[in-house]
């Protein structure tokens, strides 16, 4: 059973946000553009892999995207596939060109063919996951529970090098459309007396997971000062929608929406915070009307917390 979809992570929402905010002179553009581009590829790497690891839910139970937290820090998980024998964690890498694992020095780097490039370890990244979950497992009261860490490459055309033991990563190291086989083939090799109740545990740790949410505005150095407000049309995409009678007007292709002010308000919360004030608004929306920003605020389906007087998301 597959107990839940993976969908484009907050990080790369907010990227992607920043990205059409962001002064077109910031100093830290080209750095933003480089890791929302990584953002990207890393989802779309993953989404390749789901394809793979989506044969295994008649069997077993898959999760995508799970986050836990432990001694007040969060941890991440690509995929975890759960059966009746083991727990099985599923770390995505979609490099192209030719990846190295150095067993001796615990280093990963890949080369395309111009540049030599070094990466996080991927095995040391894994197996810590399984430590973490190891011990949040045991913390819930569950007794010792098998898990296996894995890595998945998304691409087939990826060329996998091995710099010392190379039995060592083929245990653990698999193109993403061996991993169903390589899952199936532990699940049998490694009997347990007491079968797992996969489901269970799947829906157990489903409801303890959270999103990860990074606060790149900090992150990057951004003010919301280097941010444009405003509000975008929808069809020409230029910063041109103005607030007419009860509807925003595009003063360059002359489109209307009512609606348009929902991504915008979308964006805020999305960079800035989970709340905003009716003069946070009005500068935000470039909408200067106070006795019209509370019925937009109210009509856009937040509510007034009148102790702090800011409007906030419903949950």
């Amino acid at each position: 059973m597959k107990l839940n979809t993976r969908t484009k992570p907050a990080s790369l929402k907010k990227y992607e946000a920043l990205l059409q905010r962001l002064r077109p002179n910031h100093p830290k553009l080209m750095e933003i553009e480089s890791k929302a581009a990584r953002e990207m590829y890393g989802y779309e790497g993953e989404r390749l892999v789901d394809y793979h690891t989506d044969f295994l839910t008649e069997d077993f139970t898959v999760i995508h995207q799970l986050t836990l937290k432990l001694r007040g820090k969060l941890f991440q998980m690509d995929t975890v596939v759960i059966g009746e024998n083991g727990i099985y964690l599923v770390e995505i890498k979609n490099n192209k060109g030719i990846v190295t694992f150095n067993t001796t020095l615990k280093q990963f780097s890949r080369e395309d063919g111009e540049n030599e490039i070094g990466y996080r370890y991927p095995i040391t990244q894994v197996e810590l996951q399984k430590l973490k979950l190891e011990h949040w497992l045991q913390l819930q009261g569950y007794p010792a529970v098998p898990i296996f860490p894995l890595i998945a490459i998304s691409k087939p055309s990826t060329i996998i090098k091995v710099s010392g033991d190379e039995e060592e990563v083929a245990r653990k190291v698999h193109h993403a459309e061996y991993i169903p086989k390589e899952i199936l083939d532990l699940d049998r090799k490694y009997k347990i007396e007491t079968k797992l109740s996969h489901e269970k545990i799947g829906r157990f740790l489903l409801r303890a997971s959270s999103e990860y949410n990074a606060n790149i505005l900090q992150e990057h150095g951004v003010l919301l000062s280097d941010l444009v407000p405003g509000i975008y049309c929808s069809h020409c995409n230029r910063l041109e929608m103005v607030r007419g009678h009860n509807v925003w007007k595009c003063d360059y292709c002359q489109k209307k929406d009512q609606k348009a002010h929902l991504q915008a308000l979308a964006d805020y919360f999305l960079l800035v915070g989970p709340s905003i004030s009716n003069s946070q608004a009005q500068y935000w929306l470039q909408y200067n009307e106070k006795s019209s920003i509370t019925r937009i605020l109210r009509g856009a389906g937040l509510y007034h917390d009148r102790r702090n007087r800011k409007w906030w998301m419903r949950r």
